[in-house]
């Protein structure tokens, strides 16, 4: 996998031909949506003429409604051809399917309470508990670890990133301008942290095997330093970061440890119990102080809902604000969130009781079992490399071919995969699939590799956010322009 390069040094240079170009914006893409009745009429909301107008005067038939949803549902992407991206971590319907039944019958059950009046309802309440201490217990928390429930992995991170300021400027109130350390490979979501907090981050480059070295990270540590962070497994390359020896070293300088195990935070416990070597990563592990894990990814939990999880209450008391500066008295969140769902927490409540610990067990097992499967099939596709890597992520680049015609190949055949950039690669989220799923994609990846061969291939994007892509929503062009415009001229 490794050519000696250093991945992730310079990161932030680009250069002119990689500018993403704003194409013109469109009117209104729900053009059928916009047309107005008249009169008492009932007027079809289907083959109506374009106007500029979206919000009709009027409603349409209910009927015009469901059928109109029913066209625009029917030109998404099925779900076995984004089995491994959009629609990947859904459910386990091929594997439990009763428990995906149970948590859409409990989903439903709920779906229109608000999350924030829990304290109002003790069944509502209880289930909320219950949830937390579950997932306290399954990251070794003891009974010292907190939990709270959020919105999603970026809210996880957000909530932690927040705490570790809050908690440096009591602890370490000299520094002025926090930063915390990161690998190259962390998420996203730690730059968005850091741009909305105020704070400051420095990423590190990984080493040839893509692996980041502790010294590394401890060689960016300097005076204005608060936090370092590492993942459990990182998401472009599927790999754990040394978590033990990482919280070693913020351990010995009195700093903030987060672990980011929003993918995989729900099987590699799992996982470890059925035998699989990974190395330690949670609330277990001396020096973490905080851990976010996404319970709509391997926890099978319909989204959104996802945890934040905090070594002891002394760690947890900087993720609260509660003001009362207004008529109403002190407010109180789980989260960044005011008002927020209720169906997820409920479903999380229904699937991991179902489940169990044998059952995660088993199902970290099938993944496993889906991810050799792939592995051997790839590997036997000449150009085709797959990783070997850290559960549950399969990462695939070419030895002598371009993997972003790969992409694009597959992409005329209905299949969507996300990929990266640096270094270019396919990347797949894999869940337990039946042995025709895995057929299938053999079947169409040898057919594009040879296609590419016989020089008739089209490049896909390789890419996870949506800044890059080609056919796109109107906020998205809006979005671009704005960032274009924003950046130094020259850039």
């Amino acid at each position: 996998m490794g050519d000696g390069t250093r991945i992730g040094a310079g990161a932030k240079n680009e250069n002119a031909s990689s500018r993403v170009k704003c194409p013109q914006m469109h009117h209104n893409p729900f053009d059928l949506l916009s047309a107005a009745r008249a009169g008492k009429d009932v007027v079809s909301l289907l083959n109506q003429p374009h106007q500029d107008q979206c919000f009709p005067k009027y409603g349409f038939a209910p009927a015009d409604i469901s059928a109109r949803l029913s066209e625009l549902r029917a030109t998404l992407t099925s779900e076995l051809h984004g089995a491994f991206s959009m629609h990947c971590l859904a459910d386990s319907d091929h594997f439990m399917p009763e428990s995906r039944r149970l948590g859409d019958e409990a989903f439903d059950a709920f779906r229109r309470f608000n999350a924030i009046f829990t304290g109002l309802e003790p069944a509502a309440a209880q289930i909320e508990d219950d949830v937390m201490a579950m997932c306290t217990e399954i990251f070794n928390g003891g009974s010292a670890g907190r939990c709270n429930i959020t919105g999603g992995g970026t809210e996880s991170i957000y909530c932690a990133m927040l705490a570790m300021r809050e908690w440096a400027k009591s602890t370490l109130p000299h520094i002025c301008e926090p930063e915390f350390v990161a690998p190259y490979t962390a998420h996203i979501a730690f730059s968005r942290a850091a741009h909305n907090f105020g704070l400051k981050i420095k990423r590190v480059p990984v080493g040839p095997d893509w692996r980041i070295l502790p010294a590394d990270l401890e060689a960016a540590i300097n005076k204005q330093t608060i936090g370092l962070v590492a993942s459990a497994p990182n998401w472009p390359y599927g790999i754990v970061d040394p978590i033990p020896e990482i919280a070693a070293i913020a351990h010995r300088r009195g700093l903030w440890m987060h672990v980011d195990a929003c993918v995989g935070g729900y099987v590699l416990p799992f996982a470890k119990k059925a035998g699989f070597s990974l190395p330690d990563f949670d609330l277990s592990v001396p020096g973490v102080c905080s851990l976010s894990a996404d319970l709509h990814k391997y926890g099978y939990v319909p989204k959104p809902c996802s945890t934040i999880l905090w070594q002891s209450e002394s760690y947890q008391q900087f993720h609260y604000y509660i003001p009362d500066d207004w008529p109403d008295g002190a407010y109180l969140s789980q989260s960044l969130m005011g008002s927020r769902p209720f169906a997820p927490t409920a479903a999380a409540w229904a699937i991991l009781n179902a489940l169990g610990q044998d059952g995660f067990v088993s199902q970290a097992r099938a993944i496993m079992a889906t991810k050799e499967a792939l592995v051997e099939g790839i590997s036997k596709i000449e150009g085709l490399e797959p990783w070997r890597n850290d559960l549950p992520l399969l990462i695939v680049s070419g030895r002598d071919l371009d993997i972003s015609h790969v992409v694009g190949g597959m992409r005329r055949k209905s299949w969507v995969f996300l990929g990266n950039e640096q270094p270019p690669s396919m990347h797949l989220t894999i869940d337990p699939l039946s042995d025709q799923v895995i057929k299938s994609l053999l079947i169409d990846l040898s057919s594009v590799v040879a296609e590419i061969r016989a020089g008739q291939s089209v490049a896909g994007d390789l890419q996870y956010g949506l800044a890059k892509t080609r056919r796109t929503a109107r906020w998205i062009e809006q979005a671009r322009g704005i960032a274009l415009r924003a950046k130094p001229r020259g850039y």
